[in-house]
């Protein structure tokens, strides 16, 4: 008996899921306690004075110690920073904060569809921003041209 397996789709993963599973990674593989000082992180995200939700937020510390922290924006922008432990908070310091806005992407061609379907790339921004001792409440304004 000869078997094989043939396959004719690509498994496509959007980046955001990549994020998130990338997160949840380094959450499943570290202690339950960070040993890094962490600060209460929460704020907001807005696009053109609007409020921004099912955005990813990802704080990554610029000294390279301590791990990245990341939440999603409800919606009315709001988020709240979740560090790679699962703890709340960020680690102390100075970050890159990179703010995903999901993409969409065509679904799987059903039987005799020929119809485009619009999709759309996911987009990045990136900003900078602060962590200090103590409650830290952000707010990002995403311009879009």
């Amino acid at each position: 008996m000869n078997l094989q397996l043939r396959t004719s789709h690509r498994l496509k993963i959007p980046l955001p899921g990549l994020l998130i599973a990338g997160f949840l990674s380094a959450a499943i593989g570290c202690g339950s306690s960070s040993g890094e000082p962490l600060a209460s992180v929460a704020g907001k995200v807005t696009q053109n004075g609007q409020p921004l939700s099912g955005a990813i937020v990802m704080f990554v510390p610029e000294s390279g110690s301590g791990g990245p922290s990341g939440g999603e924006t409800d919606a009315n922008g709001d988020f709240q920073l979740k560090y790679s432990t699962g703890e709340t908070g960020a680690t102390i310091g100075k970050h890159r904060v990179v703010i995903t806005i999901p993409g969409t992407e065509a679904p799987a061609p059903m039987g005799g569809e020929t119809k485009p379907v619009k999709t759309e790339p996911s987009r990045e921004f990136f900003k900078e921003a602060e962590v200090v001792d103590g409650e830290n409440a952000l707010t990002f304004e995403i311009a879009e041209k």
